[in-house]
């Protein structure tokens, strides 16, 4: 059996070139500022510290652009993944605890539980060749779960464009948005001027070019003032330091039919 059956990558470096090795720099460098913020922000929409959104920017993508079937393939992390991952935390019950009120700490094991299980699930079906089931899910099912999975993650980023510090309401899109309306009153203007502004930049700057980064520069821009200004002390939340190394990987320590059962099917 040839070696290239389980390294298929090895053929096309036989052929690459440093013309190659110079798009792949520049795709690299344009990708990379926004993929790492972007999935920490994911990991928060997941309900879990930034940190671990920067797992999902590095390993998946590695893997992908090694062993990928497609040159094309979008690897990493998506809002949606995200969302449904934060939802079913919060009804899988480990020993009569809820995950989602579990510690960091102690959740973390279970969150790496049902990635793991999740990409088992996706090998067999991968190797089933059940993907071809896709096509039977009709455009307008797909619509509403892109419409209806942003209308939900806006919901729950009002708070942060907002400043308030409120508990996620149970029952998704509209207790998030009562919630909201109800606590007005204690927006922090600091926070909704910061989240403004770098809206109408990102406007402002897709206008230079077509090619101009203008969501990265906006970004840019946004965060250099709020240091500047000292938006922390005017009660803006900041992600805080992120630690200089990746943090552990970890199995649940006692694993029993129960802990199986409640992690696989959201897994599934």
């Amino acid at each position: 059996m040839r070696l290239t059956t389980f390294f298929p990558f090895l053929g096309d470096l036989k052929n690459y070139t440093a013309k190659d090795l110079r798009a792949d720099l520049v795709g690299a460098l344009t990708v990379t500022p926004m993929a790492i913020p972007q999935a920490m922000a994911y990991a928060l929409i997941a309900g879990v510290h930034p940190q671990y959104g920067i797992y999902t920017a590095i390993f998946p993508v590695i893997a992908a652009a090694l062993w990928g079937s497609s040159r094309y393939l979008i690897a990493g992390p998506t809002n949606a993944i995200s969302m449904v991952l934060f939802s079913s935390l919060a009804t899988v019950s480990i020993g009569g605890v809820v995950a989602s009120t579990m510690p960091e700490e102690v959740r973390m094991p279970y969150i790496f539980m049902i990635a793991l299980l999740a990409g088992l699930i996706q090998i067999v079906m991968g190797l089933a060749r059940l993907g071809e089931l896709t096509n039977f899910i009709s455009h307008s099912v797909m619509a509403a779960f892109v419409a209806g999975a942003a209308l939900l993650i806006a919901a729950g980023q009002l708070n942060t464009v907002l400043g308030l510090s409120l508990p996620r309401a149970e029952g998704g899109f509209f207790p998030q948005i009562a919630t909201t309306l109800a606590s007005l009153d204690q927006t922090n203007p600091w926070s909704l001027g910061i989240a403004a502004g770098t809206v109408l930049l990102t406007i402002l700057f897709r206008r230079i070019s077509r090619r101009f980064p203008a969501t990265l520069a906006a970004l840019v821009v946004a965060s250099c003032l709020s240091a500047l200004l000292g938006a922390a002390a005017h009660g803006v939340k900041m992600v805080g330091p992120i630690p200089s190394v990746l943090p552990p990987l970890s199995l649940p320590q006692t694993l029993d039919p129960e802990v199986w059962r409640a992690l696989f099917f959201p897994a599934l």
